[in-house]
């Protein structure tokens, strides 16, 4: 056991350590932007009717995808080479160059298509003011996205942690405000904040991770050439590994049951909390295993204890108390999503170790790889998903989950074996 003076003496040793400090503020990130959103939507739901709600958030919905889509996993790229680049600003900017015209361009068409995608949406945005809104919002958060991979990539998440608190805070006193827009209202509180806090990280952040760096349009061909080699496959990876969840409630409603989509949204959104951990931590090893490539085996095992260390306990205490957590929600849904949960909340310790074989292949470059353990998970959980559901019902969408990721977790686990082993 530790006395005060070693568990002291340990806390200043993590603190210290950019790994896990970088892991730290990502988690804290994700978990603290969940809070933020959740209470801005409650505030939202409080002031405007159900119709304006839904309409706002399709409007959020349709810019969060065009942002993702407008990355071209430039941000993963940030992470891998941005600690080897000698002109580290110009590739910084030459990323941010083009993910503004790429997204300018989908946000356009989308506008352009607005009546054959939703009616709905046509009515908000053939005004003209929420159209400019949309196409600068929809820029600003597509760049936003790609900025934090530069942020990671300097081992100072913190401005990750920074920038998205400040901005989902101020995202909630504005539809306050605006109740007599409608939709527009809560639609310019989202991305009036995102905007603001996208030029505070510009300006004021960014000079900070890397020195002397200026925003300015730039297009180099080199950093072009080998940025889109490895970021294509991350970004076709990144599509894959988003599909299961994407893909899960329109199949539940097709296999069983509309409400049985709402209970699955609900286990998922509690397990994602899990997730965050080797999702964060993976993004923290990629930047520091670029930085330091000879020490990649220890750093690659320091990374495993930290997230073990937290998703084991955190995993078997969801499955233990899946029944309390989903009773906040309501008693149907302890009676029909307990036992997914629980499976779901299991399925996050194999993610340990699959994570940490994607960012060990980011890190070489490997991304081949990478893209075909994501396209086995998308594969295997909605083929099996599919298959199990009218069999178990629900509980077949945990099973799948469960199974999948556990086989490929022991399949890795013997490469990386074999692989980081000492002679």
């Amino acid at each position: 056991m530790l006395g005060i003076g070693g568990l002291l003496r340990r806390a200043a040793e993590l603190a210290g350590d950019s790994l896990y400090m970088n892991s730290l503020h990502i988690i804290m990130n994700n978990v603290l932007s969940a809070a933020l959103g959740f209470f801005f939507w409650f505030i939202a739901a409080r002031l405007y009717s159900p119709a304006e709600v839904g309409i706002a958030s399709t409007l959020i919905s349709a810019m969060v995808m065009l942002g993702i889509l407008s990355g071209t996993g430039f941000r993963i790229g940030l992470m891998r080479f941005l600690c080897d680049a000698r002109e580290q600003s110009r590739m910084v900017n030459t990323c941010i160059s083009v993910v503004v015209v790429v997204s300018a361009l989908l946000a356009a068409l989308f506008l352009m298509l607005r009546e054959h995608i939703s009616p709905a949406l046509a009515e908000v945005l053939d005004s003209p003011p929420v159209a400019a809104g949309f196409l600068v919002f929809a820029i600003s958060f597509s760049v936003s996205l790609l900025i934090e991979g530069a942020f990671i990539a300097g081992r100072l998440a913190k401005y990750v942690l920074l920038k998205n608190v400040l901005a989902n805070t101020l995202k909630i006193p504005v539809p306050v405000f605006l109740v007599p827009l409608g939709a527009a209202g809560i639609f310019a509180g989202w991305g009036l904040a995102t905007t603001l806090m996208l030029l505070v990280a510009l300006l004021i952040f960014m000079p900070r991770v890397l020195r002397g760096y200026a925003l300015r349009p730039a297009l180099d061909r080199a950093t072009l050439e080998e940025m889109v080699r490895f970021s294509a496959g991350n970004h076709l990876s990144g599509v894959l590994s988003a599909a299961p969840s994407l893909v899960m409630p329109v199949l539940i409603t097709n296999r069983l049951a509309p409400e049985m989509a709402a209970y699955f949204y609900v286990s998922w959104m509690i397990t994602n909390l899990l997730y965050m951990v080797p999702i964060g931590t993976s993004y923290s090893l990629l930047a520091e295993a670029s930085a330091d490539l000879r020490r990649t085996g220890e750093k690659v095992l320091k990374a495993l204890r930290f997230m073990f260390a937290i998703t084991l306990p955190g995993a078997l205490a969801v499955a233990v108390l899946a029944d309390h957590l989903l009773m906040l929600f309501g008693s149907s849904y302890t009676a029909e999503a307990g036992t997914l949960l629980r499976l779901l909340a299991l399925s996050s310790i194999p993610v340990v170790l699959i994570r940490t074989y994607i960012a060990l292949r980011n890190v070489q470059k490997r991304v081949s790889r990478v893209v075909l353990v994501n396209a086995f998970l998308a594969s295997g959980i909605i083929a099996t998903a599919y298959l199990l559901m009218p069999v178990l019902g629900l509980a077949g969408v945990g099973v799948a989950w469960l199974a999948v990721n556990s086989v490929l977790m022991v399949v890795l686990a013997l490469r990386l074996y074999c692989e980081l082993r000492p002679p």
